[in-house]
């Protein structure tokens, strides 16, 4: 049994790559558009894959189909960023949609496949309301509703949907993240300003890696069909923010807050609040708590 991960070289590629060396005994093949992450082992085994291209997915899964090995494959490639999204529609939905009907058509040995999507499917919920994976989703940005085609085509193809809250960690290999921004410009003594007023059950890539190669391990090849991916508590990013001050034994008078409507570095819609219910994943897994570790 070999696992797939497709778009390894990104944030939480590098730790789903962690994840796998250190809980499972698996060869890995693990994909990437431009440059391979920091990851290396033995047992994983880099190869490029221009996801948009039908030539390169034709020979990549060819060879695998050959192989004639079962694969459980994580699928993280996408265009993420919403702003990016709406600016380059066009562009984002070849590699968020087309790409991914690509490789679902012409790769035949999937003993499973979970696919990354976002909790932006849903739209907005209210204090005090968590969506479950039932409930009508109703995108408000170009993000969620790319994301909303693609897990129609993973689910029709009999896979799963890891629907995550909003990621937070630090960067792998020398590539900073927004933690690591937060903590260095608060660390030279700068204001960093962060929104106080949007409510998510934010979610650290560590722990949404342990989760999906966990349900990988344990269903194999039984379809558990869509899962929130998400903490029990619902913070803000100011909250976070003061939680990394703390922990780093910064100043936390640098932590300045922000209202959604006066930012200035979001384009596209965003939910003020945006809430995940947890309790599938949880039974699933047979775990009680899921909390931020960052």
């Amino acid at each position: 049994m070999k696992y797939l991960v497709v778009g390894a070289s990104g944030y939480l590629g590098s730790y789903m790559l962690q994840e796998l060396l250190g809980s499972t005994g698996a060869e890995i093949i693990a994909t990437y558009g431009h440059k391979p992450g920091s990851i290396t082992d033995s047992r994983i085994d880099w190869q490029q894959l221009d996801l948009t291209s039908l030539a390169e997915v034709e020979s990549f899964t060819g060879r695998l189909n050959e192989a004639g090995e079962s694969y459980r494959v994580i699928y993280l490639a996408a265009i993420h960023h919403p702003d990016e999204v709406q600016s380059k529609f066009n562009y984002a939905w070849d590699v968020n949609v087309t790409a991914l009907s690509l490789f679902l058509s012409h790769l035949e040995n999937m003993e499973t496949i979970y696919f990354a999507s976002t909790e932006m499917v849903y739209g907005a919920s209210s204090l005090g309301h968590s969506f479950r994976e039932e409930d009508e989703v109703n995108p408000i940005n170009a993000y969620g509703l790319q994301k909303t085609v693609a897990e129609k085509l993973v689910l029709s193809r009999g896979g799963n949907v890891a629907r995550f809250a909003l990621l937070m960690g630090k960067g792998i290999g020398g590539k900073p993240h927004f933690v690591d921004e937060i903590i260095r410009t608060v660390q030279e003594g700068k204001d960093m300003e962060m929104l106080h007023d949007t409510y998510r059950n934010i979610i650290g890539f560590n722990s949404a890696a342990r989760l999906v190669v966990a349900l990988a391990e344990k269903y194999r090849g039984t379809q558990v069909g869509i899962v929130n991916i998400a903490a029990d508590d619902v913070i803000t990013k100011y909250d976070m923010a003061i939680t990394l001050a703390e922990k780093y034994c910064l100043d936390k008078a640098h932590i300045k807050p922000l209202t959604l409507e006066n930012n200035d570095f979001f384009s596209d819609r965003r939910a003020k609040v945006l809430c995940l219910d947890n309790t599938k994943v949880k039974r699933l897994l047979g775990i009680e708590e899921i909390h931020l570790e960052l």
